[in-house]
């Protein structure tokens, strides 16, 4: 057996280890400041309770780079650039581009639709298939 297999030693980290699926890439100072300014306008303007610092106790590094960029491309989309532009100055996926420009245009909630009268399941799971009651599902 080689002997470089036997004396491996463990990978120490110093620090928090990087997340596989995040990009090092990094924004100019000036559109950092502008994108976290309108995010905690938008976190100001929401009416719920609890101070606006609440994201930076919960958030790890990498999560507040992965927010930057999510942050980024809706910036990015908004000043009208396309799919595949935000994609490459925001460093994020087309699908994740995809996913935001969505959002922007889907409410936050689903609409609920009462009826006055609830459906009626014509088919039951399982029929009886001999004996009395075995017409019934034609019948109802």
């Amino acid at each position: 057996m080689p002997s470089h297999f036997l004396f491996q030693s463990p990978v120490v980290y110093l620090s928090i280890p990087p997340m596989p699926r995040t990009n090092r890439k990094n924004f100019s100072e000036g559109l950092r400041k502008e994108i976290w300014k309108i995010f905690w306008a938008e976190v100001e303007k929401s009416k719920k309770s609890g101070p606006a610092d609440f994201l930076s106790k919960f958030l790890t590094e990498e999560e507040k780079v992965i927010l930057e960029k999510r942050l980024a491309a809706l910036y990015f989309l908004k000043q009208g650039e396309s799919l595949r532009e935000t994609s490459k100055k925001a460093d994020v996926a087309r699908k994740t581009v995809i996913f935001i420009k969505r959002g922007l245009k889907k409410l936050n909630y689903k609409k609920k639709i009462y009826s006055k009268f609830p459906k009626r399941n014509k088919f039951q799971k399982y029929p009886a298939s001999y004996g009395r009651g075995r017409w019934s599902s034609l019948h109802s």
